[in-house]
């Protein structure tokens, strides 16, 4: 299809104009095509590694020990409402 005519009521109004689709950009967004000297170099790498701090934080809380007094408690309040 190299020519398309756009009909309203069947009538001919014209022709239809091609339209590209591609990647939409802001015009004055800088490009992240590989070998573009436009883009600004990453910035430097510091020497925190969070992901390995997350990790050990949950490894951490994980590996707590059971709190007995705490299961006790909460059986002594469950029977306590099946007396009342």
């Amino acid at each position: 299809m190299t020519r398309i005519e756009v009909r309203l009521n069947g009538k001919p109004v014209g022709a239809a104009t091609a339209f590209t689709i591609g990647r939409h950009a802001h015009p004055k967004a800088r490009s992240e095509l590989p070998g573009d000297t436009t883009t600004s170099p990453p910035a430097p790498l510091t020497s925190i590694d969070y992901l390995r701090l997350v990790d050990a934080e949950h490894r951490a809380a994980q590996h707590q020990p059971i709190n007995y007094s705490a299961l006790l408690e909460a059986h002594v309040h469950e029977t306590e409402g099946e007396r009342r």
